[in-house]
């Protein structure tokens, strides 16, 4: 990994957060265009479950090495599997599209019960997605929780206000209040997320 200064979780020089979406599939994955997503899977038709991980490519100076650990827990928080994803990042590359997936090619693998996934860059954690496995497969976008500054997690849900982009950069013009500013990034984020999450 080249060096592109100070990776503290305020400050990420390589990349952002833009969205997560799970769906399910075979060993060898599913194509982009025939992946149906979901927030919640069918225990005993389920094989793999897998994470669709888009990244904005935030160092542009050149061709780098992203190393991405995505880690599926239960929920006790044993740990079920890890992947590590190597990607070669090109420096006019936009998007950085990463799937990560855990289970066997064989359905009825998954129990049922509350699970989370950690994806983790350069030993900081980008965010937390949870997602259950029941008797049937529900769609949608599954929760995703961003880590802010105060080590508390921000919920991300479908009822999302849409205006709350144009919110905060009202916000943002008002001098002091930098507190309340620093609280609202990664809400902001989130905003984001879900937005790309929709299309």
């Amino acid at each position: 990994m080249e060096d592109a200064g100070t990776n503290e979780e305020s400050v990420n020089p390589y990349v952002s957060l833009q969205s997560v979406r799970l769906y399910e599939g075979q060993y060898d994955d599913v194509m982009e265009e025939d992946r149906t997503y979901y927030s919640e899977f069918a225990a005993e038709e389920s094989r793999y479950i897998y994470a669709e991980i888009f990244l904005s490519n935030l160092f542009r100076a050149d061709n780098w090495h992203c190393e991405l650990f995505v880690k599926f827990y239960n929920q006790s928080r044993e740990l079920k599997g890890q992947v590590i994803r190597l990607h070669n990042v090109k420096k006019e590359e936009d998007i950085i599209k990463i799937t990560a997936g855990w289970g066997a090619n064989s359905k009825g693998s998954w129990k049922e019960g509350s699970y989370s996934i950690e994806i983790v860059f350069m030993d900081v954690l980008l965010a937390v997605v949870d997602f259950k496995v029941s008797e049937e497969f529900a769609e949608g976008v599954p929760i995703v929780r961003i880590p802010d500054k105060s080590l508390t997690y921000s919920i991300l849900h479908e009822e999302l206000d849409e205006s709350f982009l144009e919110v905060f950069e009202k916000l943002n013009s008002l001098i002091g209040l930098q507190e309340i500013k620093q609280k609202s990034q990664g809400a902001r984020q989130l905003s984001r997320i879900f937005e790309n999450q929709k299309g």
